[in-house]
């Protein structure tokens, strides 16, 4: 973001939000005179700083959907990533698919969880064997039991790469070996996914092109030229242990899919 963004002969200023008031900090950064235009993350339903800005004509975009389709917008497209997900899942001969999700209300996460329901409906593989929990690594490992009982999965799909590490932990309380008995996915591929063991299969954000892509539309408004429209960017699936088992690959470099094995 940052250099697209000097390309554009644009500086960037970072703050921490900090107040339980999710306006008061962009006041506050207006009444200084301390910024043009504003990218918001952590976007959620009706986000109270879309209207503040829109009232004020203050220029922004949006990583993440609001409900105003006027907005302009970029996206990691989770849904689709859940299926890509799923479906290599279902490739590798898995039928009884569960998913891990956060409860209902998360943009973010409900849209994961779309992607979930809707390819599952489609191959007519059950959608009911879903599970809730929040982004929290011992919620995930404790609602193991209840999970295997419940919905006796093959294969467990995850709304986020902490659930899925947390997930993993629960199976071997279980006495299950994530990637050789039980398979898991995770999202966000955090640094995590690829040191633990066995390594996570999760699904990457492309960071650098969801910048460029917010700082090209931020700037368009900035200059009154007209903008872009909302986008959505493909996720990318890294396939690793914790779907395939032991790899015998002869490298660790990543092949399309992508996978990652382990000489």
């Amino acid at each position: 973001m940052v250099s697209t963004a000097a390309q554009a002969d644009l500086e960037v200023l970072l703050f921490a939000q900090k107040d339980v008031d999710r306006v008061q900090p962009y006041a506050d950064v207006l009444r200084r005179g301390g910024a043009d235009g504003f990218v918001l993350s952590g976007i959620d339903y009706d986000d109270p700083r879309v209207e503040f800005l829109q009232q004020r004509d203050i220029p922004f975009v949006c990583f993440g959907r609001v409900i105003d389709e006027t907005v302009i917008s970029v996206d990691v497209d989770g849904a689709s990533g859940i299926q890509a997900a799923a479906s290599h899942l279902h490739s590798l001969g898995h039928e009884r698919i569960a998913f891990v999700g956060w409860p209902e209300g998360s943009a973010t996460g409900d849209d994961r969880y779309a992607g979930f329901s809707s390819w599952a409906n489609e191959l007519g593989v059950e959608a009911h064997r879903v599970v809730r929990t929040h982004n929290d690594f011992d919620l995930a490992r404790k609602l193991v039991p209840a999970l295997m009982s419940d919905h006796s999965p093959t294969a467990v799909v995850c709304v986020s790469d902490t659930v899925a590490l947390g997930v993993m932990s629960g199976l071997r309380d279980e006495g299950l070996e994530p990637g050789h008995q039980i398979a898991v996915t995770g999202f966000d591929d955090i640094p995590a996914a690829s040191l633990c063991a066995p390594s996570l299969t999760s699904l990457r954000q492309p960071m650098d092109r969801v910048g460029a892509l917010l700082v090209e539309r931020l700037a368009a408004r900035l200059t009154g030229e007209d903008a872009p429209g909302s986008v959505l960017v493909e996720p990318d699936l890294i396939v690793r242990q914790s779907t395939t088992g032991a790899l015998k690959a002869a490298s660790a470099e990543e092949v399309p899919l992508t996978q990652e094995g382990t000489p």
